[in-house]
């Protein structure tokens, strides 16, 4: 796992946040993010927005740092740092434009050390590290307002997972699952996206793709509120089956991302956002260009989601609800 730099940024009160977006080398992906013309999720604690305009490189394998030309920002755990741009890191409440992001907590309850420690006591630890490399780890309150242990996994032996963001959630100072939960759930998302069998097409296609399982204990890892107002309006208007109970982020490199949600229910998957998709696609799930948002305008991508059958078929659709 590759080191990090640390930061001396001002210190903030424990209840405010900052935001980091899915471009973030220190956390790419989560629940929260904008859409095509400016328009942002509400974080629930006052918040930093950080700016999008950045570059990346790799860590570790697969985990990517950011080097922003604008500003970059913090620390989690030792794991992010102030780089070019800003010698300090942003003030709580400060915003920058056309950036949404991630609720992160600006000073995690435990050091990394810890948090590794936490992994490795936990049942079933042997059996992952069999399967899984782990690249990251980290305790505090990460992407949701619930503190979690946080713990990025990379792997060559799933069917079509190769990748995950487990967030396993503290309660009474302790983790609440154990490694057998998360294997449980990796192989259950892992056996029905198979399902999906154009996916490894897609994996193949350019070096460094990953199909990342994102989840907090055994549900999605964005937070319901986030699932309510930004998903369930897409999915129930494509009459998917259920509700949404796995979502995985499809990653062409640092900063190039579709999101996914998919059940056990419907054979069917949700493509809900992308982000900074290839001028040059080389699969037609690159030209996806998706970024739902409810409060959208007809004709623009924040109006537009796919739904794409297991054989590769997919349609792209235009929400009913949108402005004109």
């Amino acid at each position: 796992m590759g080191s990090l730099p640390s930061s001396n940024g001002p210190s903030r009160p424990p209840n405010q946040a900052l935001k980091l977006t899915r471009l973030s080398g220190c956390l790419l992906g989560g629940p929260t993010f904008g859409e095509d013309h400016g328009v942002r999720r509400r974080s629930p604690s006052p918040a930093v927005q950080l700016s999008a305009g950045v570059r990346a490189h790799h860590i570790g394998g697969h985990v990517p740092h950011i080097i922003p030309f604008l500003v970059a920002a913090l620390i989690i755990g030792g794991a992010c740092a102030t780089q070019a741009g800003q010698s300090e890191a942003p003030q709580a409440g400060q915003t920058l434009p056309d950036v949404p992001g991630l609720v992160i907590q600006a000073e995690p309850n435990r050091s990394e050390p810890e948090a590794l420690l936490k992994c490795e006591q936990l049942k079933g630890y042997d059996r992952v590290r069999g399967i899984f490399r782990i690249e990251q780890a980290m305790q505090g309150s990460i992407n949701r307002t619930e503190e979690s242990l946080f713990v990025m996994l990379a792997t060559d032996k799933g069917r079509t997972l190769n990748a995950a963001w487990w967030l396993d959630p503290i309660i009474n100072s302790k983790p609440r699952y154990d490694w057998q939960t998360f294997l449980g759930l990796f192989s259950e998302a892992d056996l029905r996206l198979s399902k999906h069998a154009w996916l490894n097409e897609w994996k193949a296609a350019t070096k460094g793709r990953l199909l990342e399982l994102h989840a907090f204990g055994r549900e999605p890892a964005s937070e319901q509120d986030e699932i309510k107002y930004s998903v369930l309006p897409i999915w129930r208007e494509a009459k998917f089956a259920g509700r949404p109970e796995f979502e995985v982020l499809a990653r062409l490199g640092s900063s190039s991302w579709l999101s996914i949600f998919f059940n056990n229910k419907d054979p069917r998957l949700l493509v809900n956002y992308s982000m900074e998709l290839p001028a040059e696609p080389a699969h037609w799930l690159d030209s996806l260009n998706v970024q739902f948002h409810p409060d959208c305008q007809k004709g623009k991508p924040s109006s537009h989601y796919a739904v794409v059958q297991p054989d590769g078929q997919w349609q792209l659709h235009e929400f009913s609800k949108c402005a004109p």
